[in-house]
């Protein structure tokens, strides 16, 4: 299934994760959704758009020295068809 880019309150890449961690930030209210995939997930009572982008509401301090492998994150996300 989809797999979501997770930026950080400053629109730096942090990671990529998968759908199901990406409803339960949002179902948190800890991040605002950017973009979103066509399909759906279903519940019970409600229907979600999957969100292909997010951006966290809290600034998260990352190492400086594990910065340089979130470049790439985008083109993973959209399948390397970014470049």
């Amino acid at each position: 299934m989809e797999m979501t880019l997770l930026l950080n309150a400053t629109y730096e890449p942090l990671r990529v994760v998968n759908w199901q961690k990406a409803i339960s930030l949002l179902w948190q209210g800890k991040v605002e959704v950017l973009e979103v995939y066509d399909r759906e997930v279903h519940a019970v009572s409600i229907s979600i758009k999957l969100p292909s982008v997010m951006r966290l509401l809290k600034l998260v301090r990352l190492n400086p020295h594990r910065q340089g492998w979130a470049k790439d994150l985008g083109k993973y996300r959209d399948g390397l068809l970014a470049l």
